[in-house]
């Protein structure tokens, strides 16, 4: 059996079988950040998404998939055809070995091939198996399939996103698949210490429909607390019948800011005010304004007052656009301003924070060279994560792994 690539993880004792479609390969990835020792069980040509884009360069070539390299770094991989008896005796005789399985098969197919909870269990008790789909393994939904479009709708995420005056808009980058792998990794490390406890192993149910709920917020307690639904606002904050702007647009980009009242925002309000009067007009209704004693119920339920965090909005917005977003924060900074600029992916790359955390590492791939991974998301000063090591060709760890009940691929051995 194969050896964890991070011996000082804090999973290091902890073997795991990967068996996940793309939606969940998060799941292992985060567990082997973690330093279980991850086996990605494939298809004989390689996982299907390694063949969708984007690839390394524009090379079509599954073996340079980026989503594949970020999200299966530091697993080992392993080439089985689950429809095919010999094979599916080699999982089961894996099985006997590990400590979990994850999977995100639709709803029946690895019972169908007697590689389910029910048969895994018997032949190892202690196992956790944690089963990650779009709606879970019950209900009128479990057999239905979604990709992260449909999870964002049936969520409600996509009813909350964009402005109320239009149609609803999804986040561009795929989120909620990666809510419900996220889950599972957590989910499937709380039933691991229960197993190891207990000697118990059980199988973990995870809707990722029910993970991107989560990201709602208070929006689920609304109509309970104020007997109205929260809609989309866009770039504005209301509440009450109050209703002010969060997101300015820059000279350079954007800023978002945290218009409130009371001790909590008095800096912000004297220090954007006190600036913004040197550069455009301001009326004598804001200039009047004891932003430090005034308070959000004053706000609320004062008919004279309940327009002037609008007003202030409106008086800033023209202030923002002539300047740059580095001067704003610099300001912020300063000032005690509840201001942060609005990042684009490269300004996250320039991050001077994320740099001096080492978030951004050089990762070896062979003959490409040295590859920039986004990598330890966490710093554990005793189990450092994983954070060096590729992910895998295909096949590439059958031998180590099967020994010599499997020959390995020719693909790997020549990559490898």
């Amino acid at each position: 059996m194969a050896h964890s690539p991070n011996p000082q993880g804090a999973l290091a004792p902890y073997r795991i079988l990967d068996l996940t479609t793309s939606p969940a390969w998060l799941c292992g990835r985060l567990l082997a950040d973690l330093g279980a020792t991850v086996i990605k069980i494939e298809p004989p040509r390689g996982d299907s998404c390694r063949s969708e884009a984007p690839f390394w360069q524009d090379m079509q070539d599954p073996e340079k998939n980026l989503r594949w390299w970020f999200q299966n770094r530091g697993k080992q991989s392993v080439t089985l055809d689950l429809d095919k008896e010999s094979d599916q005796i080699l999982l089961r005789q894996l099985a006997e070995g590990v400590d979990a399985i994850l999977e995100s098969f639709p709803v029946g197919y690895l019972d169908e091939r007697d590689l389910g909870f029910k048969v895994l269990s018997l032949i190892n008790p202690r196992l956790v198996f944690t089963s990650i789909t779009p709606f879970g393994q019950t209900g009128p939904y479990a057999n239905h399939q979604a990709n992260d479009l449909t999870l964002s709708a049936l969520s409600g995420a996509m009813y909350l996103t964009g402005d109320n005056d239009r149609a609803p808009v999804r986040i561009s980058v795929p989120q909620y698949e990666m809510h419900g792998a996220t889950e599972g990794a957590v989910n499937t490390m709380m039933s691991l210490y229960h197993a190891r406890r207990s000697g118990r192993g059980q199988q973990i149910d995870v809707s990722s429909q029910l993970a991107a709920i989560r990201t709602l917020m208070n929006a689920t307690q609304f109509p309970i607390l104020e007997g109205r639904d929260l809609n989309r606002t866009g770039v504005w904050l209301e509440v009450g019948p109050m209703r002010w702007r969060s997101v300015y647009e820059a000279k350079n980009g954007h800023v978002a800011v945290m218009l409130a009242a009371g001790a909590l925002a008095s800096s912000t309000f004297s220090g954007l005010v006190d600036w913004a009067r040197q550069e455009v007009p301001i009326s004598e209704a804001i200039n009047r304004v004891d932003w430090q004693t005034i308070d959000l119920p004053m706000l609320m339920f004062d008919p004279s007052k309940s327009h002037l965090l609008e007003e202030l909005s409106n008086v800033l917005e023209p202030f923002f656009k002539l300047h740059t977003k580095e001067e704003l924060y610099a300001y912020a900074l300063e000032k005690r301003v509840l201001l942060a600029p609005v990042s684009t992916v490269p300004d996250i790359r320039e991050d001077e924070q994320l740099q001096d955390r080492d978030y951004f590492k050089a990762v070896d791939h062979g003959d490409l060279g040295l590859v920039n991974y986004p990598t330890t998301w966490a710093k554990l000063s005793r189990t450092p994560l994983t954070s060096s090591v590729r992910a895998p060709f295909i096949g590439e760890h059958n031998e180590l792994v099967l020994g010599d009940t499997k020959e390995s691929p020719d693909t790997a051995s020549a990559q490898s």
